[in-house]
């Protein structure tokens, strides 16, 4: 279907898909992963960029002879009359859907890239969250000690309340 004249790439969009989720109990894996995914999709992303645009240009060239072919049959024709023409013609037809095809697999594959960009935002606030003990179970349960501190810190700012009222 692609003529660009370099190989395509087959990224299964569906298998990459997969590969956005983020394991909270591996992020140095998560992590060391990362860059290799969002090159493979950015590589895969710039050449159906690169598709999409040569079909295009091929679609404007294929226009172009159409219009060309039907000038000459009908010389008395408006352009509007022949661009109507041209709409159903079936090589622009058959050149139309395939660029179609090519627009729609470069946007999900833009749109991929996107959400590996936003993965590896996620990676790095996940990071953060971590060296902060944010996943330790001790930096979000209380203890007796704690919860004793809290209850004095408490008794006293009530003390100091009463006394400024008097």
């Amino acid at each position: 279907m692609f003529s660009v004249g370099v190989p395509a790439m087959t990224v299964d969009i569906d298998e990459f898909k997969k590969y956005l989720a983020i394991d909270k109990q591996a992020l140095d894996d998560e992590v060391m992963q990362q860059p290799a995914l969002f090159f493979e999709v950015s590589e895969a992303y710039a050449q159906a960029v690169a598709e999409r645009d040569a079909l295009k240009e091929e679609l404007n060239a294929i226009d172009a002879k159409v219009f060309v072919y039907q000038r000459g049959g009908d010389p008395k024709a408006t352009d509007t009359a022949i661009k109507s023409r041209v709409a159903v013609d079936p090589k622009h037809q058959k050149a139309f859907t395939e660029w179609l095809e090519a627009k729609e697999h470069a946007d999900r594959l833009a749109a991929l890239k996107d959400s590996f960009f936003q993965r590896s935002e996620m990676l790095k606030t996940l990071g953060r969250l971590h060296a902060s003990n944010y996943f330790e179970q001790t930096s979000v349960r209380s203890t007796q000690s704690t919860d004793a501190m809290v209850y004095q810190r408490q008794r006293e700012r009530l003390a100091i309340q009463r006394e400024k009222k008097k």
